[in-house]
């Protein structure tokens, strides 16, 4: 806009000594408003922006995240499903049918908050995103929305902090509960998928299911983890190799190891 006007008042100076006289007030202003439009405009659409990331992401991953995604938003291809690598977990309550059995409905609700609230706290403490709650359990996503080099010991940490926290209620509820936590780090599709309708950010993909399974087999307290996450922190966290087992929707079984806690280099790590 400066250059433009300046152009414009030099031309009408030049223009004025050879006997022609131009406007200078209505070029100038209609520069400004133009200036002024345009500027307004990029504004609503940062707002914009900012509402429809908010509103994506700002119920399932930490607030620190989305202000890295503001801040960042060539880092983050809303438009676009990418494949990519990242670990996944997936946890539930073990025995949970046969306990809202025998608790009132509305007890049952408040006690799942509570674990839901403790799963959520835990996925958040380690930068992670709550891809979504699975009833009384939840996906989770590591390495996604934003690129985490420690993806897999993230996951394994928060994981080993669920259980913790499922601890620290015992004494809040009558029949204490324990988690079934499976976790797997490979390549999957990552992004908005959907319809017009309705469009969410998840990841699909055989990484996904090979989370679930290992998430199914897991019992009470335990935590399985798959052979590429364990490769990716064998030095950082104590595991017993079990198995292989056969797991559904697949020929082949699969290389296990339960997570028994962090090594004192991951105890330093966090």
């Amino acid at each position: 806009m400066l250059l433009m006007g300046g152009g414009y008042w030099l031309y009408a100076f030049s223009a004025f000594d050879r006997g022609q006289i131009l406007d200078l007030v209505y070029p100038t202003l209609s520069l400004a408003l133009s200036y002024t439009a345009v500027t307004v405009e990029e504004f609503i659409l940062e707002k914009q922006r900012r509402h429809r990331v908010t509103e994506l992401f700002g119920h399932y991953v930490p607030p620190e995240i989305v202000d890295e995604i503001l801040t960042s938003p060539e880092a983050l291809n809303l438009d676009a499903a990418r494949e990519q690598e990242l670990t996944v977990l997936f946890t539930d309550i073990r025995n949970f049918t046969t306990f809202s059995e025998k608790t009132p409905p509305r007890q049952v609700v408040e006690i799942l908050n509570c674990y839901l609230n403790e799963m959520t706290a835990a996925i958040f403490a380690q930068g992670g995103m709550v891809d979504k709650f699975t009833g009384d359990g939840l996906m989770a996503l590591f390495n996604a929305p934003v690129h985490q080099s420690d993806h897999a010991l993230r996951a394994v940490r928060a994981a080993l902090m669920m259980q913790e926290n499922a601890r620290d209620l015992d004494d809040t509820v009558e029949e204490p509960l324990r988690y079934g936590i499976g976790i797997h780090t490979g390549r999957a599709i990552v992004g908005n998928i959907g319809n017009q309708q309705r469009l969410e950010y998840t990841a699909i993909g055989d990484t996904v299911n090979l989370a679930a399974r290992l998430e199914e087999r897991a019992a009470s307290g335990q935590i399985l983890i798959s052979q590429t996450t364990y490769e990716q922190v064998r030095h950082l966290v104590s595991a017993r190799k079990i198995g292989p087992l056969q797991v559904k929707g697949r020929q082949a079984p699969v290389v296990v190891y339960q997570v028994l806690g962090l090594t004192a280099d991951g105890e330093e790590l966090q």
